[in-house]
C-alpha cells in the first residue's frame, strides 16, 4: 500500500508543489495530473528516495520512505522514466539491461516472453534489433512498459504516461492482478481510480 500523505516537494525554481494525500492500494489505477514544472516527475522520485519530501511522507506498506529505506522500498518499484539517460544503445540492450539491474536480478528475462507482450502492444517484433534512437516516443514508452509484466513487481510508477489503449489495457492488467499502479501526465484520458490534480 502506498500512501501520500500531505506530501509536496520543492519545484526548481523554489515553490513547493501542491500539496496531497492518498492511499493506493492492490488493484487500482491512479494519476498524478497537472502542467509541466508542476512537480509530477518529482513525486514520483520522491516515491524511490531519490528526491526529497518538502512537506509531509510517503509511506509503503507503513513504513516510511527514507533515503535510507529507499533502496528497499525499490525493490518492490517498477519504474518507467520519461526519458532515457542514455539513448545509444539497441532495443535489445536496453530491455536486457533492465534485468541486470541489481534488484532485477531474481527474474529471469527470455526473449520469447517479451515477444509475447510486444504481440499484445503490436510492437514489431523488428524494433528489438534497433537502436533505441531509432524508435518513435510512443514505441518507447511502449517497449518500457512490455517489461512490467516480466517484472512483475506490486508497485508501477510511469512518468508522463502516454495514454493509448495498449497501455490502459496493459495497466489495467496489472491492477487486476494485484499491482498498484501510478502514473503522470498533463491531462488524463484514460479511466483510473483515483485522480489527483496538482
Amino acid at each position: 500500500m502506498l500512501e501520500f500523505k500531505n506530501v509536496s516537494v520543492t519545484l526548481p525554481h523554489g515553490e513547493m508543489s501542491t500539496p496531497f494525500s492518498m492511499l493506493l492500494s492492490g488493484g487500482e489505477m491512479a494519476c498524478l495530473c497537472g502542467p509541466v514544472g508542476s512537480g509530477k516527475s518529482l513525486l514520483l522520485r520522491a516515491v524511490m528516495g531519490l528526491a526529497p519530501v518538502a512537506s509531509g511522507y510517503i509511506t509503503v506498506d507503513g513504513e516510511l520512505v527514507t533515503s535510507g529505506s529507499a533502496s528497499y522500498f525499490r525493490r518492490i518499484i517498477a519504474y518507467v522514466p520519461q526519458h532515457l539517460p542514455d539513448t545509444r544503445m539497441k532495443v535489445s540492450e536496453l530491455c536486457q539491461s533492465v534485468f541486470n539491474l541489481q534488484v532485477n536480478r531474481d527474474v529471469k528475462f527470455t526473449k520469447e516472453a517479451l515477444m509475447k507482450v510486444w504481440y499484445q502492444l503490436g510492437i514489431d517484433e523488428s524494433a528489438y534489433a534497433l537502436q533505441v534512437s531509432e524508435l518513435e516516443q510512443q514505441t518507447l514508452q511502449l517497449v518500457l512498459l512490455s517489461l512490467l509484466p516480466l517484472l512483475k513487481r506490486p508497485v508501477i510508477l510511469i512518468d508522463n504516461m502516454l495514454q493509448t489503449q495498449e497501455t490502459f489495457r496493459l495497466l489495467r492488467g496489472l491492477a487486476a492482478e494485484g499491482a498498484e499502479v501510478l502514473y503522470t501526465c498533463e491531462d488524463n484520458l484514460i479511466p483510473c481510480d483515483k485522480l489527483i490534480k496538482l
